[in-house]
């Protein structure tokens, strides 16, 4: 749809070159039954039937004409569909945000959209969004207008609570189309800690590290005592689930950087405050998030 709109003559060949290539292929097809049909009622020999001649004469310069018809439209049918799948990225974005405002009754029952509302915002700012001269700054533009569009419209029937969630959600999905945000790293925040994990008993003192301790006899499963259990399960679980990306996490708070890690924890604003050691460079911006939903 988004391409009739943008495209119009492009969809109108396409359409037209889709009923053009089935009546051939009818075509071709009829052929073949009235062939067979006048083999089966043929008598004698078939050297003697004018009629069977003539139609064997005739169908195979009509079959030649359609064959050649059917490789020039569906030559011509690949080019125009390389043409429509440029535009792949704008239903792409499309396709992302519908969802996103499909699940918000999921956080409010009165949060409903149809997909005609959403249809009628889409094809809008394709049909009013200013012309580029290139196709690659057409498409930006086009994602660019349609985010930003959706995310108004929608947002003015939204509680005030509940717009950054739906721009967390927009962004989140985004970024998990692009690859950037695996399926591991989305679920933590939705999952967090099980609640079996949650049985650790009492908070035992922090180790004291000996000079002659190796990393391998560490105890990191024992919780710091301005740590909370569940946000110490949810570093444990960071490292299980996510190794490649925090494995030493309970390492470097309880002996690399506590202190560091310890005034971290009790700024005032942490989501502000660059992590301790290398992590705040070695992380990106959601597995940060997942750092500060661990402690905060």
């Amino acid at each position: 749809e988004g391409v009739a709109k943008e495209q119009p003559t492009v969809e109108e060949r396409r359409a037209a070159l889709i009923t053009r290539i089935a009546s051939d292929k009818r075509q071709l097809k009829d052929l073949e039954d009235r062939i067979l049909r006048l083999l089966y009622t043929s008598e004698g020999s078939i050297l003697d039937d004018e009629v069977l001649i003539h139609a064997l004469r005739d169908s195979k310069a009509t079959s030649s004409a359609v064959q050649t018809r059917l490789q020039e439209s569906e030559e011509t049918e690949r080019s125009i569909n390389l043409l429509r799948e440029q535009y792949r990225p704008v239903a792409i974005r499309g396709s992302i945000l519908y969802f996103v405002i499909a699940d918000l009754p999921l956080i409010d029952p009165m949060y409903q959209y149809s997909l005609a509302y959403f249809s009628t915002i889409f094809n809008n700012c394709i049909l009013s969004s200013p012309r580029s001269d290139t196709l690659s700054d057409r498409l930006i533009n086009l994602i660019t207008i349609i985010t930003q569009a959706v995310f108004r419209n929608v947002s003015r029937g939204l509680l005030e609570k509940d717009k950054a969630i739906f721009s967390f959600l927009i962004a989140a999905q985004i970024l998990r189309q692009k690859g950037s945000v695996s399926t591991q790293e989305w679920n933590l925040p939705l999952r967090g800690v099980p609640y079996a994990s949650l049985v650790l008993g009492t908070k035992p003192a922090v180790p004291v590290r000996t000079p002659d301790q190796h990393d391998d006899d560490l105890d990191t499963t024992s919780v710091p005592p301005w740590v909370s259990e569940s946000a110490w399960m949810m570093c444990i679980n960071l490292e299980r689930v996510l190794p490649e990306v925090f494995e030493g996490l309970t390492m470097d708070v309880q002996y690399v950087h506590p202190i560091e890690w310890r005034n971290w924890n009790a700024g005032q604003d942490p989501h502000n405050t660059p992590l301790p050691g290398d992590w705040d460079k070695k992380l990106s911006d959601f597995q940060k998030l997942l750092v500060i939903k661990a402690f905060c």
